[in-house]
């Protein structure tokens, strides 16, 4: 058992390593369903990420390849709609991209936005 701290100013010891991994578990779920999805091809582009998408010149392949390459950096989970995910990974010529999507109802995936990241 780990001690608890006795004031306010001590500082207490980082979790056990065991807790970490089960925290970072779900998020190595979720980025494979996204890629089974991507690769199902059940997924939808929004109309807001469509006009991000041709303002900087994207393509629905290169969210694809953003999916399949990229790995989960935030998880947002104060939405009522449901908990959405930014990924970052690579466009086909290289750009880093950042995709925001979540899953539906339906089960399918849906990219709310994309950018170029550094842009």
């Amino acid at each position: 058992m780990r001690p608890q701290p006795k004031s306010l100013g001590e500082i207490r010891s980082p979790p056990p390593l065991s807790d970490l991994l089960l925290n970072v578990q779900p998020v190595k779920n979720i980025i494979g369903k996204f890629r089974r999805l991507v690769r199902e091809e059940k997924y939808t582009i929004s109309t807001h990420a469509n006009e991000e998408m041709s303002d900087d010149e994207l393509m629905a392949v290169d969210v694809e390849q953003a999916i399949l390459t990229g790995h989960v950096v935030n998880r947002l989970s104060n939405d009522p709609r449901g908990t959405r995910y930014e990924i970052a990974g690579n466009a086909v010529d290289g750009r880093r991209v950042g995709v925001v999507c979540r899953i539906m109802a339906t089960g399918w995936l849906i990219i709310i936005t994309v950018y170029v990241i550094g842009e």
